[in-house]
């Protein structure tokens, strides 16, 4: 089945006119708490060959138009300070594409009050590392967003509080249609930047643009390899999900539903690799089509518990484990 006869499901970003964009989504200056200007932000990111950068200083809109961009699409964008997590934490809210100049909740307004906020004014709404946060998931389930950091590089140089898979996967066997970027955090303080990116497929080079493909899913996110094309279609008599996939070299595939229910992908020779020469490059492979028992046990083994609708997500990891991964593909 070609992947331009299927329906798009809310994540599945690699079908349909449009140009990939590559960015970061989280991003502070001397506005706030950064060590460097706007400008001289846009400069370091224009440098390591995004194509567009939002800067989200803390509770503070950066307006484009007083900032150098050197060739960067500027997104304005907000790291909104909220309160009210269960064991008193703060919530840290991504609002990507906002008007400069509009008045902002104050910093002890509930999360879920500035989350609906955001999103009501337009925003691509995110929250911003929840495992540093220490946010729990009864705190993410609370809020209106589009989805979350699933990989900081910046709170995992400084803490190994980062990665928040493990909170996205939850959300999803909850309910949440959740979404989810991977951003540097870059405060220019050590070398958190250009470790995590977003790749948005938008139909055109422009902030409103790749603000409406943030909040419809339309990309994936990495720390290092490449998705080139992914699809998944369920079989007429519904007894077997077939996911194609295809990448940069990686050493690894996988396609992961709710809970233990996954399928894997790597190159033969992989499992013995002590039969390959110590100065010879690990297999790889780049791509891989999956097909999924649905009926295995009497039951489809991706399906949710309790949420009513079954989804898989795709992902990759080459040798130095870094990792791409896409959105929630639901059917």
């Amino acid at each position: 089945m070609e992947p331009s006869s299927l329906p798009v499901p809310r994540g599945l970003a690699f079908v349909g006119p449009g140009i990939w964009l590559k960015g970061n989504l989280h991003c502070h200056t001397t506005e706030s708490d950064g060590a460097v200007s706007p400008s001289e932000a846009a400069a370091g990111y224009a440098a390591l060959g995004h194509d567009f950068l939002a800067i989200t200083d803390h509770d503070v809109i950066t307006d484009p138009a007083t900032v150098d961009g050197h060739g960067l699409v500027l997104i304005p964008s907000v790291e909104l300070t909220a309160g009210g997590g269960r064991l008193g934490t703060q919530f840290h809210l991504l609002g990507i594409g906002m008007a400069p100049g509009t008045p902002l909740p104050g910093k002890d307004s509930p999360g879920a009050v500035s989350s609906a906020w955001l999103r009501a004014h337009g925003a691509a709404t995110f929250v911003a590392h929840p495992h540093w946060s220490g946010l729990t998931t009864d705190d993410l389930l609370g809020l209106e967003i589009d989805g979350l950091e699933a990989v900081n590089a910046g709170s995992t140089l400084d803490s190994l509080k980062g990665d928040a898979f493990a909170a996205w996967d939850d959300g999803l066997l909850r309910g949440r249609a959740w979404t989810a970027i991977g951003t540097d955090d870059t405060h220019w303080h050590s070398i958190e930047r250009g470790r995590a990116w977003t790749m948005v497929h938008a139909p055109a080079r422009t902030p409103e643009a790749i603000v409406a493909a943030l909040r419809a899913g339309r990309f994936y996110a990495s720390t290092g390899p490449e998705i080139h094309d992914t699809w998944a279609a369920v079989s007429d008599d519904g007894a077997t999900l077939r996911v194609h996939v295809s990448t940069s070299p990686v050493a690894s595939i996988y396609v992961s539903g709710p809970g233990a229910h996954s399928a894997m992908a790597y190159h033969p020779d992989a499992t013995r690799l002590s039969a390959v020469p110590v100065d010879a490059p690990p297999p790889v492979i780049q791509g891989h089509d999956f097909e999924i028992d649905l009926r295995r046990d009497g039951k489809g083994p991706f399906a949710g518990e309790g949420t009513g609708r079954t989804h898989v997500r795709v992902s990759c990891m080459d040798w130095y484990q870094r990792r791409a991964w896409t959105n929630p593909i639901f059917f």
